[in-house]
């Protein structure tokens, strides 16, 4: 797969690492309330939406302006 579509590994790593730094700002924003637990459930629950929609959500900030 890998050589028919060179772009997904990076595509998967890139996500990754927007979610390893979504998950710190998490904890780091909620305290004592975080939980992997909560931020995996509303992290799926917000379905299929880009990174920037879902750092908005669960983090309270406003959807920057592009």
């Amino acid at each position: 797969r890998t050589v028919n579509w060179p772009s997904q590994l990076m595509s998967y790593f890139a996500g990754k690492e927007q979610i390893l730094a979504l998950k710190a700002d998490c904890r780091q924003r909620w305290g004592a309330s975080f939980s992997e637990r909560r931020f995996n459930d509303e992290l799926l629950a917000l379905g299929s939406v880009p990174y920037v929609f879902a750092r908005s959500r669960l983090l309270g900030e406003p959807v920057p302006d592009f």
